[in-house]
């Protein structure tokens, strides 16, 4: 591949999912930061030259979903390139170095390639990077970092919103980085960014709707975290039949936690540092089950969890 422009000669300076960025364009969702060394270039290119810049490959791909009913495929190539497509709408080229990632837009500006950028690409170049990451959406309370993992269609976002409105700030809306350290674990946010579903309460209670998609709107969410913090607590969310929301700690088991990592399959390398990661997070950091039924909506699953959040229950919050 060509080189790439030096990060230092673009103009927007962020950080998200751990990554400091720099970009030729406006992110929508993100807080400027200071420019930093060995940032991610975003640049945006014409289709044809990420094609021709691309070193090609024949195997499959290590990464397929359908998103907004677009197929799209994450895609490596010869020279350790990546190549990453939503439908027809965009391609993305990230740099085998990963300094660089060229942008492919067929209209810009345009709201579905840009939520696929922020909620797909950038999570897809951090856990190439190096830094891992968990299934799972955070606000950010009193003591640090709280974070709710578990799968999708699980009440997540929905959680992290309801709590958004009782004063926490986002943290994360579904994929949460923890980058390995040697010293405390801390959460790293991704872009103030939710995808909240129609049907739980106005998200302009929560900000600016920058779209609206079929069941969900895209909303820049005002209160939203920029730093790291530190992470004081992983509740896992599952559902059940019966009794209503309840909450118990876990003793420490790497097993829990280990469903709730995202990675991609092929870097089979990285699956020692993985579970060494993840059994430390067990060990170190507070993890309750979260357990709720299938009919429970946010706010009585809030109502269990403010006490970590906030440190105070609802009662003693009113007084």
């Amino acid at each position: 591949m060509t080189s790439a422009p030096h990060s230092a000669a673009l103009g927007s300076h962020y950080r998200a999912f751990g990554l400091p960025l720099s970009s030729s364009f406006e992110l929508p969702g993100l807080r400027p930061a200071p420019s930093a060394s060995g940032a991610l270039g975003l640049t945006l290119s014409p289709r044809t030259a990420v094609e021709r810049l691309w070193s090609g490959g024949d195997r499959d791909p290590v990464w397929t979903a359908a998103i907004d009913g677009r197929p799209c495929a994450t895609r490596l190539g010869r020279s350790g390139d990546y190549l990453m497509s939503y439908g027809d709408d965009a391609l993305f080229l990230l740099s085998s170095d990963r300094r660089h990632l060229r942008c492919a837009p067929l209209k810009r500006p345009s709201a579905p390639w840009q939520r696929f950028l922020l909620d797909t690409v950038l999570w897809s170049a951090s856990s190439l990077g190096g830094i891992e990451l968990l299934h799972a959406s955070a606000v950010l309370g009193d003591a640090g970092v709280v974070a709710f993992a578990g799968f999708s269609g699980g009440g997540k976002t929905s959680l992290a919103a309801e709590l958004v409105r009782r004063g926490a700030r986002l943290f994360a809306d579904d994929i949460l980085a923890v980058p390995p350290t040697r010293s405390e674990l801390r959460g790293h946010p991704g872009p103030g960014l939710m995808n909240v579903p129609r049907t739980h309460g106005d998200p302009a209670e929560l900000g600016t709707v920058l779209a609206r998609f079929d069941t969900e709107d895209w909303v820049s969410v005002e209160r939203a975290a920029s730093k790291p913090h530190l992470l004081v607590a992983l509740c896992l969310l599952r559902r059940r039949a019966g009794a209503g929301p309840a909450m118990r700690r876990l003793a420490p088991n790497v097993l829990d936690v280990l469903p709730f990592a995202v990675g991609f399959p092929h870097l089979r390398g990285r699956s020692r540092q993985r579970f060494v990661h993840y059994a430390r997070l067990a060990a170190e950091v507070p993890v309750y089950e979260l357990l709720a039924p299938f009919g429970a909506g946010p706010a009585a699953i809030a109502d269990i969890v403010e006490p970590l959040v906030f440190g105070a229950s609802p009662r003693e919050r009113a007084a």
